[in-house]
């Protein structure tokens, strides 16, 4: 083994990882617009396990927040009716302005996809010459070559609630995936608990805009950011015994490294527009005002217990854990 043979394995380590243009798929294998199809058919089967559960949730039905005729159009969707057929018009009273409410909602998403690579070798070569019967004398060399590549994707995408319910049958195929947290960008985010909570705070805690003074439609924004490292390194090193009356090499030795960081940032939001930011007004009146509650307060005070009493119960009617099979 030689240091021709020596470089030649640091060099192999260096370039392993080697990339002119950082991307994503380097090491994920899932190139961007795999990314975004993920996130959009995650957000899809939130909307849909929402929706869905809410129509079919036996409690709902007993406690007349959904009419007998509505459910049982739920159950036809969750029992294999075509997903894409689905629309406010299907439904009547509250329910129709319900899902009217929310099926023009907006999404936003925006992306920031950050790949920096670096590849790094340094070499030192310990020479030697004996001079008896004088000290010997040693001689060290050092080298080195540092290279970086940054690339910064940025990108933004929108959706409706309409248009994701609408998508066909096979853009999701194959596309809803488990957490992956080795690179978090390709797995499942949890946009689950996004969709939940803005239809939540829009109906009973009084989401607003965003603005200085606020104003607008209802909107809530999650911004997410993960950051994936990964390096290695090599040191191979050989030494010698040197015979020669000149200098020789005593050892000599590469450090071979390589470390890639992985800097995404997704800044999602969703706001009602559309027809449907019209009926939040009546849409908010009509559920807090609907007693959920059997009894009958006789005193101020006990009905504003009872008022408490019946937004708790309300706040449980849209909080469905229902799996929707496809």
């Amino acid at each position: 083994m030689n240091c021709l043979r020596l470089c030649a394995m640091a060099l192999a380590l260096t370039s392993a990882g080697c990339a002119i243009r950082p991307l994503p798929e380097d090491f994920s294998g899932a190139p961007t617009d795999t990314i975004v199809q993920q996130i959009r058919c995650e957000t899809r089967k939130a909307i849909i396990d929402s929706a869905l559960g809410w129509l079919t949730e036996d409690e709902n039905l007993e406690r007349g927040q959904v009419d007998l005729y509505s459910r049982n159009v739920g159950l036809e969707f969750r029992n294999g009716r075509r997903i894409q057929e689905f629309r406010p018009e299907l439904f009547r009273g509250r329910v129709r302005n319900m899902v009217r409410l929310f099926f023009d909602t907006g999404i936003a998403y925006h992306f920031e996809l950050q790949m920096t690579e670096n590849n790094d070798l340094t070499t030192e070569i310990n020479l030697l010459k004996p001079a008896p019967p004088f000290p010997q004398f040693d001689l060290g060399l050092n080298a080195g070559a540092l290279r970086q590549r940054d690339n910064l994707r940025v990108f933004a995408v929108t959706d409706t609630f309409a248009k994701l319910i609408k998508l066909p049958d096979d853009y999701c195929d194959g596309s809803l995936v488990a957490k992956n947290y080795l690179y978090p960008i390709t797995g499942n985010i949890g946009t689950k608990k996004l969709v939940q909570d803005f239809i939540n705070l829009t109906l009973f805690q009084a989401l607003a805009g965003t603005g200085d003074p606020i104003s607008g439609p209802p909107t809530l924004s999650d911004q997410l950011e993960f950051l994936t490292v990964l390096s290695g390194s090599a040191s191979p090193k050989l030494t010698f015994a040197p015979v020669t009356s000149g200098f020789g090499i005593v050892d000599a030795s590469l450090m071979g490294s390589v470390k890639r960081s992985d800097r995404h940032k997704l800044t999602m939001a969703l706001a009602v527009a559309g027809p449907g930011a019209g009926l939040l007004p009546q849409t908010r009146n009509s559920i807090f005002y609907t007693p959920l509650l059997s009894a009958r307060p006789r005193t101020n005070s006990e009905a504003a217990a009872a008022e408490a009493v019946n937004q708790v119960l309300t706040l449980r009617l849209f909080r469905p854990n229902i799996t929707v099979a496809r």
